[in-house]
């Protein structure tokens, strides 16, 4: 494991499975990018190194996505280029698409790299710096968001963590049920829910830490520079790998999971939030 010092927070990196894929025919894959957005840049970059030949990305805000009967799998990054009807039947590796709920009808084409921490996994790490954690109190919204609820409702009971879940139907509810949760959680979640984290949500969570003394746990590295208390998350570059990996495997005609997890797994601790939330954690 490696520690970084950053900014006033630390991160700490475990690489799971380093992967790099055999050289195939470029043809047989198509990548598609939903805009020029960084974060996908990123992910692409990181399923180009992994996948060891040049595939040449589409980007669907200059050009429509691409289908040939060539094309053996599609490698879709973000929402956009993950809900398009491919009609080739190709298999479509969807990364970055934090809304795309499992379509189980389709279970042989549709495959998801997840945004979220595997929860295990995250459990764990949230153990290392909250020893004392027992109770959690999760904040969601998205309806695909249940899914990856569901597996942390069945992993907690293996941490001895009391995970309580808080859906939102609307944003103007999260400080009456914040309030709710006041003096019944030693933590509080926040799940890759696009539809939950925005800016008023996040600030009214982060004050409510700091006030509070309730550690907040973000899924990015992003939201820990802002003021939140730590976030258990993958690099987009990490996320790509993760793509080609999958690409790899399908195109040589190998089972795959429907859902995966990235290899990279990252700690970020913010410090001064850390004392405010009444955590005690020293770099070493």
């Amino acid at each position: 494991m490696n520690i970084m010092e950053k900014r006033g927070f630390i991160i700490l990196t475990a690489l799971l499975c380093p992967f790099t894929a055999s050289p195939a025919n470029a043809h047989d894959i198509a990548a598609v990018l939903s805009s020029d957005s960084p974060y996908y840049l990123e992910a692409f970059s990181g399923f180009q190194d992994a996948i060891g030949y040049p595939v040449k990305p589409v980007n669907m805000q200059k050009a429509p996505a691409p289908t040939s009967a060539a094309e053996k799998v599609v490698v879709a990054f973000g929402g956009k280029a993950a809900a398009w009807e491919y009609q080739t039947g190709a298999s479509v590796v969807s990364c970055l698409a934090p809304t795309m709920k499992l379509r189980q009808s389709d279970s042989g084409r549709y495959y998801y790299v997840s945004m979220a921490t595997r929860p295990g996994l995250l459990f764990s790490k949230l153990k290392f710096i909250q020893p004392a954690l027992k109770r959690l109190a999760v904040f969601w919204t998205s309806e695909a968001t249940g899914d990856y609820l569901r597996q942390m409702r069945k992993e907690a009971v293996s941490w001895d963590i009391i995970l309580t879940d808080v859906r939102l139907k609307f944003a103007d509810e999260l400080p009456e049920r914040l309030r709710d949760m006041q003096g019944k959680t030693d933590a509080i979640l926040f799940p890759p829910d696009p539809l939950l984290v925005t800016v008023q949500n996040f600030g009214t969570v982060r004050d409510f830490s700091a006030q509070y003394h309730v550690p907040f746990y973000v899924p990015t590295e992003a939201l820990v520079e802002r003021g939140a208390t730590a976030s258990v998350s993958s690099s987009f570059n990490s996320m790509g790998r993760c793509a080609a990996r999958m690409a790899a495997r399908l195109l040589k005609g190998e089972t795959e999971e429907q859902f995966v997890y990235p290899d990279e797994v990252r700690l970020a601790v913010n410090l001064t939030a850390a004392g405010r939330a009444g955590l005690k954690i020293t770099p070493k």
